[in-house]
């Protein structure tokens, strides 16, 4: 921040000024003075906009007039306290001792008159304060009264606090506590209905040094005021907002009264005043330099104001010449200070150090905080829309140039980020720092430097034009850390180690002489210490070069430092404002030059970019361009300068954008020119002699200047002079224009050429024709793309079209131009207007319009290109009947079928195969099936196998399907037993070739089917593919898998309802399908139901299998058989139907004539007692007793329908 005296007002009669405070809502300064004089001042600022005819210069440099000056008449004594109420606008004043007198002031008919008047007589009041919400006053005497009332003037309470010494008061926020100081030191805390709350707890302030000055009636007031911002929404919500102003160097910043870590900072003053800015980030203190020695006033002496922000950081002084400063008022903004100090009122001016940047092309980039305490980085470019981005934390510098813009955060965690943004506003590169606390960064065309107040960090980020690595040892490495009081050198001490990893204490440890600031170039960086040593470092490398002692050698301290662009000059301004400009050497401190120049009050400066001597200057509210220290007539404005090119300055009114920051106007961004520029402009309009313009650009020359002297000269076609400029400013195309122009023999035409040249393409057009050269005219339109011009121009009669040729190639160029812009309806009518098929075909896809491609697939002739673009179209959006009748008149009969088979439209691609007998289906679906596998989409891959009629592989996929399900966890037996039947099935189906062929080829055919479904395992995933031995049932005995789930279903059903016989019978059964439903399923089945059976035998046997499988399971047949004999004690006996031996019911081989019994598919016994009462499935092939069946209409195990015993032995 930098704060500089810009104005001063004198009281009249010489009457000393005791207090001031300014209106924040319609801007009226209250002075209060000796003798009772009190003057209310209005001070309006001119409106500045394109209406007012005024250029806008910005908030503290506009034009201003005094609108009110009234002196009001009711006080007799020295005004001791003025306070406002913004909410009604009341002014509310008392005076000293003598009378007490209080008076409440009212605006009527735009004078002030009083409204109420308050006589106490008894005590001065020594404050008087308004709540936030303007309803309430709160009055209290030195004697310790207090009384609190309404707006209105009626009382609402009173309390006379005996035995204190009353100093001052202030409200909460919120207006529900009330804080009281007192001449002990004390704060003394009460609500809002005058109860005695608290104390406020903070250790009463110890001066560090300096001496006060005895107080007028003996008495020692260690605190001067008190001041509770009470904003209704702070700018920086986790800012200290309780302010306690102790007299002898010390300010306490607080939270609130709970707050019990106060920030407790050295003021250096002696404090007489002290108040809060509106927005709330700044506080700032009046009073007598701790320095200067007790007794009366010298002539040198001055007092001062010195400026904190909101957490405590030392920001500005402010020196006030003459008399003691005893009251200070900040303006609503927050630019303004108000000092009254002897007989005048100073107004000083303040300019924040806003963080910003112009970068790339035109964008301005800066930060703010939203009322949430939310920061943000802006991004406008002026012709769009602002886009905004939150950032963690909070930003710390903004830095920005031709390519890319840098941001430094810093996060609630503790580390700062630097983020590369490009001109686009993408992020390029970043960096997370937490070896150092940087202050500030700059920014080169590759590298970022970072400063700290102890350390630097150089930072070779990543972007287009810097993908090169450096072939030195430190261009190798992207980061270079050093501490300020080192010396690095260009290469490191250790070719294996990183010298620039230094360990983090290192770089952490203070230094005596901290760093201030810094600024770089491509080649070097100049770091500014406190001392006010320069030193000058080589970039990338960051080797020190040089060191330049300001202070010895110019008696000169820089706060602020700017490097010009070729690194020969460097500008420096101290804390004072004063300006020193540098000339650098390259080896020795001796070599700095130094060029004093007169001025002062300087807060902001900048370089330019074209020209090394150039530099434009903002001291108070005046611009002043610089040419080698010779200052230009200045500009009045006061906004921030952001770029310096071409003679042509880009400010930025950045009070008024951060008033707003979320609308932003184009007015807030200002280009001025300098004074060579508008000369040059000047005399070139007045018709001066070329000569002379070239006399005047020679003593001031610059590109920019040679470049419009060109351009007069080419206007008057004075080629001889153009061509000089241009090879000054160094136009290589414009030496090529002159001699292209020197060659035509046409005055015309080489008018319109110039014209051309220079953009004045209207002008060109109008020479053209009237030289009869509209084909030079159409050239010129084409170039630039515009191509309803080009029609125009190329009329060879008034309302007639141009030229087929020409006519079609401006539709196309308009139908590009309109797709470009993404109007794809008006493209569509040029492209139809030009006859573009191919082109309309991509409008027709942006707009959806597939009714229109269709009739245009129809309209095109047969084996045309686009048909092919037009079938892919159609199959994109599932459009299967058209995209294969587009295929299929282009003859791409396999793009259809392919196509056909991808819509899952199975039967019109067999169709198209069978027409065309094409060889590529089978190929096509096996890949298509495998697709469908990987995607776990089994059953569309078994449906189109089944169509595509190969049965067997969508067999062998539904039993392998099948067998995965029943391993599961939770396997769904009757789901799996569908799915076995479907696979017995299709090994079942009875194949009907599709490509008709011979009855005599019809067993060949089986056999290469079968080959194919063996070559398809090849395509499919392995967890689909079977083995050998499980391939070799599914083939033989497709059935077994239905019959193993069946089976295993009946034994669970028999435990379930009881039948424990029945159910070790059929789990015997199951140990012939052991390798399907796995031999500890059956065996433990097969245990269970014996036991429960009492067949202990068979139980037994059964856990010795499972004993084999699973050790656990021995626990448990140990208590099993430790009770029951393993016997057999229910064995039902049968005769074989065939040799008449008795046999076990529960064996499904005769033991006497190795028959094998049918198994019953309805109750899992073997059938061997009766082979006529047999029930056979004419589907399945599997039997039932006759008497079990003959209630049920379906299979038991395929669930196809039974006929009836007529029909079935029919």
């Amino acid at each position: 921040m930098f704060a500089y005296l810009s104005k001063k007002l004198e009281m009249p009669s010489g009457a000393n000024v005791r207090c001031v405070a300014w209106s924040a809502e319609e801007g009226f300064l209250a002075c209060g003075c000796d003798n009772g004089l009190l003057k209310v001042l209005k001070i309006e600022v001119v409106q500045q906009n394109k209406e007012t005819g005024i250029v806008p210069r910005g908030y503290l440099a506009a034009p201003t007039n005094i609108a009110m000056n009234q002196t009001l008449e009711g006080h007799s004594s020295h005004i001791q306290v003025i306070a406002w109420n913004n909410v009604h606008q009341k002014l509310t004043t008392s005076d000293s001792k003598v009378r007490c007198l209080i008076i409440v002031w009212m605006m009527y008919k735009g004078s002030w008159y009083e409204e109420m008047v308050n006589n106490r007589n008894r005590s001065t009041v020594r404050g008087l304060g308004w709540s936030q919400c303007g309803s309430k006053i709160c009055i209290v005497y030195e004697d310790g009264g207090v009384i609190v009332g309404s707006a209105d003037g009626n009382r609402l309470w009173g309390k006379d606090l005996k035995g204190t010494v009353l100093t001052g008061v202030t409200w909460a926020p919120e207006g529900k506590q009330i804080l009281f100081t007192l001449a002990n030191g004390e704060i003394h805390i009460y609500d809002q209905n005058g109860s005695f709350t608290s104390k406020l707890t903070i250790p009463r302030w110890k001066s560090g040094g300096g001496s006060s000055t005895p107080d007028p009636d003996g008495k020692d007031e260690p605190i001067t005021c008190v001041r509770w911002y009470s904003a209704p929404e702070g700018i920086i919500p986790t800012a200290p907002t309780l302010a306690i102003v102790w007299k002898q160097n010390g300010l306490s910043l607080l939270h609130g009264i709970a707050d019990e870590n106060p920030t407790e900072l050295e003021t250096n003053v002696i404090a007489t005043c002290g108040e809060w800015s509106p927005n709330g980030q700044y506080f700032a203190i009046g009073g007598t330099p701790l320095n200067r020695p007790p007794g009366e006033r010298k002539p040198g002496d001055f007092d001062q104001v010195n400026i904190f922000s909101a957490f405590g950081s030392f920001l500005q002084t402010i020196k006030i010449p003459g008399t003691p400063c005893l009251s200070l008022a900040w303006d609503a903004l927050s630019l303004r200070l108000a000092l009254g100090a002897g007989a005048n009122i100073f107004f000083a001016n303040l300019r924040p150090s806003y963080k910003f940047a112009l970068y790339g092309p035109g964008i301005l980039a800066y930060a703010f905080s939203r009322p949430d305490g939310t920061s943000h980085m802006g991004f406008w470019d002026q012709t769009k829309q602002l886009t905004t981005q939150e950032i963690p934390g909070k930003a710390v510098d903004v830095k920005g140039n031709d390519d890319h813009c840098a941001i430094l955060s810093l996060s609630s965690s503790g580390s700062y980020n630097i983020t590369i943004l490009n001109s686009v506003g993408a992020p390029v590169d970043s960096l997370s720092i937490v070896t150092i606390d940087p202050f500030m960064i700059n920014l080169t065309d590759s590298v970022l430097v970072c400063v700290a107040a102890n350390a630097v960090l150089i930072w070779r980020f990543q972007s287009s034009s810097t993908q090169r690595i450096g072939t030195d040892l430190v261009t190798r490495k992207r980061e270079r850390t050093f501490h300020i009081d080192e010396s690095p050198s260009i290469i490191g001490d250790s070719v294996e180690e990183s010298t620039f990893k230094e360990p983090v204490d290192y770089l952490k440890k203070p230094t005596k002489d901290p760093a201030v600031c810094s600024d770089a170039t491509n080649q070097i960086l100049i770091v500014s210490r406190e001392s006010g040593r320069l030193q000058v470092y080589s970039l990338p490398h960051g080797a020190l070069m040089n060191t330049i002692e300001t202070s010895f050698e110019m008696s000169f301290y820089p706060h602020r430092i700017w490097v010009n662009i070729d690194g020969t000059q460097l500008a420096m301004v101290d804390k004072q404002g004063h300006l020193n400009v540098c000339g650098l050497g390259n080896s020795t401190t001796k070599a700095a030059v130094v060029k004093k120049l007169d001025r002062k009050d300087v807060w902001n400066l900048i370089w330019a970019r074209d020209n090394p001597n150039l530099m434009c200057v903002m001291e108070k509210t005046r611009m002043y361009v610089m040419r080698n220290g010779e200052p230009e007539e200045p500009v009045l404005t006061s906004a921030y300068l952001a770029y310096f090119k071409d003679l042509k300055v880009t400010s930025v009114l950045m009070d008024e954008l951060m008033a707003n920051p979320e609308n932003p106007n184009k007015e807030q961004i200002v280009t001025l020119e300098s004074r060579a520029l508008r000369d040059t402009r000047l005399l070139i309009d007045n018709g001066t002699s070329l000569s002379d313009v070239t006399r005047y650009v020679e003593d001031n020359s610059h590109p920019c200047l040679w470049r419009l002297l060109a351009q007069a000269a080419l206007n008057r076609l004075n080629l001889q002079v153009a061509e000089t400029a241009f090879v000054r400013c160094r136009d290589y195309a414009g030496v090529q224009l002159t001699k292209r122009v020197g060659n035509i023999s046409h005055e015309l035409i080489r008018k319109a050429e110039v014209a051309s040249f220079f953009g004045d393409f209207e002008k060109a057009e109008t020479l053209y024709l009237e030289a009869d050269r509209k084909d030079l005219a159409s050239e010129m339109w084409k170039l630039l793309g515009e191509w309803r011009r080009v029609e125009s121009a190329s009329m060879p009669v008034p309302r007639h079209r141009a030229s087929d040729r020409a006519h079609r190639e401006m539709c196309l160029a308009m139908g590009d131009m309109h797709a470009e812009n993404q109007e794809w309806t008006k493209a569509l009518t040029f492209y139809e207007a030009a006859d573009d098929n191919a082109k309309m075909i991509y409008c027709y896809l942006m707009l959806e319009d597939y009714i229109s491609l269709e009739k245009m697939a129809n309209s095109l002739r047969e084996n045309d290109i686009l048909l092919v673009q037009i079938a892919s179209a159609f199959a994109s959006v599932g459009l299967c009947g058209e995209a294969v009748k587009a295929y299929m008149k282009c003859d791409k009969p396999e793009k259809a079928v392919e196509t056909a088979i991808s819509l899952s439209q199975w039967n019109l691609a067999l169709e198209l195969a069978q027409k065309r007998s094409l060889s590529i289906v089978g190929p096509v679906l096996l890949r298509y099936v495998t697709h469908l596998l990987k995607t776990g989409e089994i059953m569309p891959a078994v449906e189109l196998l089944k169509k595509s009629d190969k049965p067997y592989a969508a067999g062998k996929l539904l039993a392998m399907m099948a067998l995965k399900e029943l391993r599961s966890e939770e396997p769904r037996l009757v789901m799996i037993k569908k799915i076995f039947i479907l696979s017995a099935m299709m090994f079942n189906y009875k194949t009907k070739r599709f490509f008709r062929g011979t009855p005599n080829t019809a067993a060949a055919s089986a056999v290469v089917e079968g080959d194919e479904d063996i070559s398809f395992e090849n395509y499919i995933p392995d967890e689909y593919r079977p083995t050998p031995e499980i391939y070799k049932w599914m083939r033989e005995t497709p059935w077994r898998g239905t019959e193993a789930v069946h089976l295993l279903i009946l034994v669970q059903r028999f435990i379930l309802t009881g039948q424990y016989a029945n159910a070790t019978r059929t789990s015997l059964q199951l140990r012939n399908f052991a390798d399907i439903l796995g031999e500890e399923r059956v065996n433990a089945l097969l245990a269970l139901s014996a036991a429960n059976s009492r067949n202990f035998g068979t139980c037994s046997r059964a856990f010795m299998l499972l004993e084999s499988l699973n050790e656990e399971y021995a626990e448990t047949a140990s208590e099993l058989f430790s009770e029951h004999n393993p016997k057999d004690s229910r064995v039902h006996k049968v005769e074989c139907y065939k040799c008449s031996t008795t046999i076990p019911d529960n064996v499904s081989t005769c033991s006497g004539c190795n028959t094998k019994f049918e198994i019953c598919i309805m109750s899992g016994r073997p059938l061997s007692d009766d082979i006529v009462n047999i029930w056979t499935c004419q589907v399945c092939r599997h039997s039932a007793d006759m008497k079990e069946v003959k209630s049920r209409h379906f299979c038991p195990l395929c669930h196809s329908e039974r006929l009836s015993t007529i029909e079935e032995f029919s």
